[in-house]
């Protein structure tokens, strides 16, 4: 234990413990882009950090779910995260609050939906589960894309031959996933200025 020197009437004594270190600070969020295409470079990026992680694996059934046995540290639990898993992982501070929420308590499970953010970004979020399977229409409604702007965006969406996810997936698909965003469709995106 840490000790610490205070002066007491006139002298020094050295057993009184040292004060307890400050709480962390909680983590940060990464504010939600205005446009789908910034989103969508987004959760590729966050999924490709996730995808290096040894302690994190992709299950498209699971939004974000971390297990760890008894007297393991929760920094070694595994986690297991979809497509819109890895954004609320990584950007908005999910997986950082699980594994202080597992150290804390002792818990051994536990999991994390979109229900936790406030209802605009909750339609966002959940609307990546569209994406992973190929439609997009969810994901124009929750940015608020006028229909028949919708129109226009869809035409070119269907022209691409689409990645999806399903169950668990390697590491090679998720990587090809993320290619697929960042190449294929953030630039339709783009092109139509969202």
């Amino acid at each position: 234990m840490a000790q610490q020197i205070t002066k007491v009437k006139d002298r020094l004594v050295k057993d009184i413990p040292a004060p307890p270190p400050k709480a962390e600070e909680p983590v940060k969020k990464r504010p939600l882009p205005k446009k789908i295409s910034t989103f969508l470079t987004h959760v590729a990026q966050d999924m490709r950090v996730l995808n290096k992680m040894p302690n994190v694996g992709f299950h498209m059934k699971r939004w974000v779910y971390t297990q760890r046995n008894r007297g393991e540290p929760a920094d070694d639990a595994m986690c297991y995260v979809c497509c819109a898993g890895a954004y609320m992982y990584r950007s908005r501070g999910v997986g950082g609050w699980i594994r202080k929420k597992m150290a804390d308590y002792g818990i051994t499970r536990h999991s994390a939906e979109p229900l936790l953010e406030d209802p605009c970004t909750n339609a966002k979020i959940q609307a990546l589960n569209g994406v992973r399977q190929g439609e997009y229409q969810p994901l124009l409604t929750a940015f608020d894309v006028h229909l028949s702007r919708s129109f226009d965006v869809q035409r070119d969406l269907n022209a691409v031959r689409h990645v999806r996810l399903s169950g668990l997936c390697t590491k090679s698909q998720v990587t090809a996933f993320c290619d697929y965003l960042e190449k294929d469709i953030a630039p339709i995106f783009r092109k139509h200025g969202l």
